[in-house]
């Protein structure tokens, strides 16, 4: 996790809370040897008072090549 608390998501015109999240990310090396990686966000909806609810996400942009030497750095 890369955030360094979670964000609040509020709506554009009540400013009521909609919900939170935090963003990631995550190294891989692909079949062909390559490595990539790729940031991903995690979020959970405020419902009536409280954040309630699983956490859900997906990545939010497309996986970049990196040097394999700098995974876990």
């Amino acid at each position: 996790i890369v955030s360094p608390e979670p964000e609040i998501v509020r709506h554009s015109l009540t400013g009521i809370i909609l919900k939170r999240y935090v963003v990631g990310a995550v190294a891989l090396k692909t079949q062909d040897g390559k490595c990539k990686q790729s940031l991903f966000r995690i979020e959970q909806n405020y419902i009536g008072n409280s954040f309630s609810g699983s956490w859900y996400g997906d990545f939010v942009d497309p996986a970049d090549e990196m040097r394999c030497e700098n995974v876990n750095k």
